[in-house]
């Protein structure tokens, strides 16, 4: 760093340029270290299996100025008894707090408070070839009190020059400052620089700081980071960004704090064979760059909106698209690679629907002139709401008709929903800070249902949203390790680790179970209250409830929502409420739910509500023919009591599972559901079916019920067709087959759920015909039944795949995906070479998905071991696939040890590679014990996290915890089960014979 006068990069760059110098870039680029390691694998015939495969490790390491050149030996031999140290602590106190280096003069997550932004002016020269990227940023700050140093985020980069100029109340540059900016000290924890300054800053100034940098990137899928694709046999780069959560500073030098709005402009330089240059905004010029030989450009964009860093995206490709404009005047784009052309109407159907919907809904219009969304050849999530530039996964945006399953095009759908509704929540109106996040992904995750629901009515959407994100996050939050919905973050580590069930599902349900409490005009206008009062500009959850509270008082019906919700965002877990019928009158008591009867909530947070919820209660009862509803709020401090006929047939609780708790009730009523669910299932509503259903298991596996409360109910799938409750029944089943795959009670199990879904089948048939549902419904009960090893099943894939391979079938695009894993399980080698091939040479990303999933169902141990190797090499699987085809492998029976052992083996090959990304491994370790429920088994596994678990960032230390938990869990129920189990299924066997 250098305090001599700043010097803008960019005329630096035209006069380098202009010189014909084309490898300075390469000169400043870190040459990565090599890491070797070699695995045998020999299988006969596979042209893409080698006996010698090797791994390359790129590390990214801080550069330090040169000044800083001479500490690095003692930095060095320091950070290693540092580590010790902290480590001992750690282990002494329990502690989680943030493990910022000790040579770091600032320690808080957070930056300090005596800096704003309010201007980026970003300038970027990156190079596609070498993957380095130069760039200067020019930031506008405020200045509050008298700072004598600045603290700002900046990642694996090299700060290059700094300077700062003090600036006039109309932002133009007065003089060079006469503070001088000290060379940084950089934190790798917190992700940021330490400038020191000679002087203090004068209180309520304004001035422009200038920072210079470079960086390269070999590795990783956040920040700016560039990928490979092949097109007409040529490989093409494109780049491309992922700012979200705290990955900006990896991109540019900046204030990455989500409340630390500000404006962006951006120039930057790209070959001119790159005709595709996006920006948050539309493009202000292009204009040529330097020597004309070299065929640069230099595109300038539009200033922003006032927004937080991690939405700021910008991509540089060779794309195609196609365009319209919505009724409102959005011009909305798709972008995809031109191969893939034809895949993106759906995608501009979808918005162009959408966003005039949502403008009505909220009440305001969307505020941007455009809206592009990118389909991106490798990218970590399933998508990013950036600001007027969303960028998805192929597989998240593209649909081609007649090779798309009716699922893969609801989820597009509904993945395009999500993300356009963050524009007005989360883009808009943004949260203060990270241990609000569920204020953006809560709410996106409830209105992607009812976006979806408005585009194709006929899908049923809100029904869908009860299986699909209640039931999961009813499961997730049962466990003693869950959390808050609202947590305070303590460290930078924990960020990542926030994106989860608990924040997406857990959000979206309390905010569908408010929404049912206040009604849907009341709630509508709360929201209209909360964005247009808080439009562009940073919130608290306090601040949404009141809003809708003084919605609820203008309806004349005043709710105190911040009152009620606290309840459910600041305690984990959720109720069990308990009905106890007295002649007239329903007693009504709760308690916490847990899945582990011995369990007990973690000691990580504290509830202030001792684990006790005001509860929205909804009931139906039957008193023949009708059946009659009715609601009461159930105070946290006493039990209820409600009036009801004495001669009821039955009552249900939670009506239409709106609420986020569980219920039970006394053997009798039990019976009465059951036998409403075996003779007469059409006098509830499907989502109470389901909801009992769900119940019934949990609650056993709970051991509140006994046994025959949920698996007397199991022949009810002779008769129900609806997609919610049957796929429920199945989604229960499945765990409980889970558990039991490698014990003696697997087979009798599988045989008594094949006759009890035989007539299903009949009914459904093999035809891939009917509407939305019953396709997916169907696709669902074939995919259970194969996993099943159902005879009958695993030879119609065989016999199909035949067909199949020779080019003949007539397979519907919905059972095709079942056929081909079934085709490879049951196959030899040659069948697993063909789908390979398929896989690496289709250009059609959702079937790209689905051939993938297939080469994983493979019963061939030596192919798994393969696979998982690949995993890392990243050859043919990409990166962004990696971390889900290790959990394809954890969910084949064969590869379950086989995947752990590779986990276990190629722990911190993993974390290396897919390390930027926690929510990566947060989903992985819990596949780790998802399938062990023998001690033996579970033994190794427990030693292996306990051992990692000091190690591992604070974020992943809460899903080693929760994964630990659901091994307890698994194996404590078959021990105390199974002997129950195996009783009652001889009896149900010997009475079918």
């Amino acid at each position: 760093m250098s305090s001599a006068p700043y010097r803008n990069l960019e005329e630096d760059l035209i006069s380098v340029d202009s010189a014909g110098s084309q490898s300075d870039a390469a000169k400043f680029s870190s040459q990565p270290t090599d890491g070797k390691r070699e695995y045998n694998v020999e299988v006969v015939g596979m042209d893409d299996l080698s006996s010698n495969n090797r791994f390359r490790r790129g590390a990214e390491g801080l550069k330090y100025s040169r000044k800083c050149m001479l500490s690095i030996i003692f930095i060095t031999v320091f950070a290693f008894l540092l580590i010790l140290l902290v480590a001992i602590i750690a282990h002494g106190s329990n502690s989680k707090e943030s493990a910022v280096e000790s040579f770091f003069p600032w320690k808080d997550i957070r930056l300090p408070t005596s800096i704003k932004p309010q201007q980026y002016d970003i300038f970027l020269v990156p190079d596609l070839t070498h993957q380095f990227v130069m760039g200067n940023v020019s930031i506008i700050i405020h200045v509050n009190g008298t700072p004598n140093f600045i603290v700002i985020h900046a990642k694996n980069m090299m700060l290059n020059h700094t300077q700062l100029n003090e600036m006039d109340s109309s932002f133009k540059v007065v003089s060079p400052s006469d503070v001088e900016v000290k060379s940084p000290i950089m934190s790798e924890h917190l992700g940021a620089a330490y400038f020191g300054l000679s002087k203090n800053l004068k209180d309520g100034s304004i001035y422009q700081l200038n920072i210079s940098f470079t960086y390269n990137r070999t590795e990783g899928l956040s920040g700016f980071y560039f990928s490979k694709y092949q097109e007409d046999n040529v490989t093409k780069v494109i780049g491309s960004t992922q700012m979200e959560p705290i990955d900006a500073r990896r991109a540019f030098p900046c204030f990455d704090e989500p409340q630390l709005r500000a404006n962006f402009t951006l120039k930057i330089v790209h070959d001119a064979s790159n005709d595709v240059v996006l920006f948050n905004t539309p493009k202000s010029k292009t204009e040529p760059f330097g020597d004309a030989s070299r065929k640069r450009l230099l595109t300038t964009f539009e200033t922003t909106l006032s927004m937080s860093t991690y939405l700021v995206a910008f991509v540089i490709c060779e794309f195609s698209n196609i365009t319209t404009t919505t009724s409102s005047g959005t011009q909305v784009s798709v972008f995809s690679r031109r191969e893939e052309g034809d895949q993106m109407q759906l995608a501009l159907d979808a918005a162009n629907k959408t966003i005039p919907f949502y403008e009505s809904y909220f009440q305001l219009p969307y505020p941007l002139p455009k809206q592009d969304m990118v389909a991106i050849p490798n990218f970590a999530a399933g998508a990013m709401e950036n600001w007027g530039l969303i960028l998805y996964r192929e597989s998240a945006l593209l649909f081609k008709e007649g090779v798309t399953r009716a699922y893969r095009q609801q989820y597009v759908v509904v993945v395009i929903a999500h993300e356009l509704a963050h524009q007005w929540f989360g883009n808009l109106v943004t949260m203060k800070w990270w241990d609000d996040l569920w204020l953006n992904e809560g709410f996106a995750s409830y209105m992607e249902y009812v976006g979806t629901d408005n585009f194709r009515p006929e899908w049923n959407m809100m029904d869908q949203f009860i299986v699909d994100t209640t039931h999961e996050a009813l499961a997730r939050d049962a466990l003693s390790e869950s959390h808050p919905i609202s947590v305070e973050i303590r460290d930078p580590d924990e960020i990542g680790a926030r994106f989860d069930t608990i924040t997406y599902s857990k959000g979206a349900a309390v905010i569908r179970m408010i929404h049912d409490y206040l009604g849907q005009d009341v709630f509508e206008k709360g929201l209209q209250i909360y964005l247009k009062r808080h439009a562009y500009n940073n919130t608290q959850t306090s601040d949404l409830w009141e809003a809708l509270r003084e919605a609820s008082e203008a309806n004349d019906k005043e709710v105190d929502v911040k009152d009620l919700m606290d309840y459910w965002t600041l305690q984990m877990g959720y109720p069990l409420v308990t009905f106890k019928k007295d002649k007239g009158k329903i007693h009504v008591t709760q308690e916490q739910f847990l899945i582990y009867p011995s369990g007990a909530p973690t000691d990580a947070y504290t509830s202030k509500f001792n684990y006790k919820w005001k509860i929205p209660l909804t009931y139906t009862y039957y008193t023949g023919p009708n059946t009659q509803s009715g609601s009461i709020l159930v105070s946290p401090d006493e039990d209820a009591v409600f009036d009801v006929p004495s001669d009821i047939g039955w009552i249900k609780g939670n009506v239409n599972q709106s609420g986020f708790y569980r219920v039970n009730y006394n053997a009798d009523n039990w019976k009465a559901l059951t036998t409403v669910l075996l003779t007469d299932h059409g006098k509830m509503q499907p989502a109470d079916r389901a909801s009992i259903i769900d119940d019934a298991f949990h609650l056993f596996r709970a051991q509140k019920v006994d046994l025959e409360v949920p698996f007397e109910m199991i022949d009810y799938l002779k008769h129900e067709r609806h997609y919610v409750p049957f796929v429920t029944t199945l989604d229960n089943l499945i765990y409980i087959r889970g558990v039991l795959q490698f014990h003696k009670l697997y087979d009798n199990f599988t045989i008594y759920l094949e006759g009890v879904l035989s007539q299903a089948m009949t009914d459904l048939t093999m035809e891939d015909t009917g509407d939305h549902l019953k396709k997916i419904l169907r696709g669902r009960l074939v995919d259970f039944l194969l996993n099943n090893g159902h005879p009958e099943t695993l030879k119609w894939a065989a016999d199909n795949f035949v067909a199949y391979k020779n080019g003949s079938s007539t397979v519907g695009v919905n059972l095709a995906p079942i056929m081909k894993c079934g085709g490879v399980r049951t196959g030899r080698e040659e069948d697993w070479n063909f789908v390979w091939e398929q896989f690496k040479s289709n250009k059609i990303a959702s079937e790209k998905y689905v051939l993938l999933r297939a080469v994983t169902c493979t019963r061939d141990p030596a192919i798994l071991t393969w696979l998982l190797f690949e995993c890392l090499e990243n050859r043919y699987i990409r990166s962004q696939d990696g971390i889900s085809t290790i959990q394809y492998i954890f969910e084949n029976p064969v590869g379950a040890n086989i995947a752990t052992n590779f986990v276990m083996e190629n722990w911190d090959q993993l974390a290396e590679k897919y390390g930027s990304d926690l929510f990566a491994l947060t989903r992985l370790v819990p596949k780790m014990t998802s399938w062990i429920s023998g001690e033996v088994q579970s033994f190794h596994v427990l030693e292996f996290l306990n051992t990692k678990y000091e190690s591992v960032p604070l974020g992943l230390q809460t899903a080693i915890l929760q994964a630990t938990e659901q091994l307890e869990v698994n194996v404590e129920f078959v021990k105390w089960s199974a002997e129950k189990m195996e009783q009652w299924l001889a009896e149900k066997l010997s009475a079918s014979m």
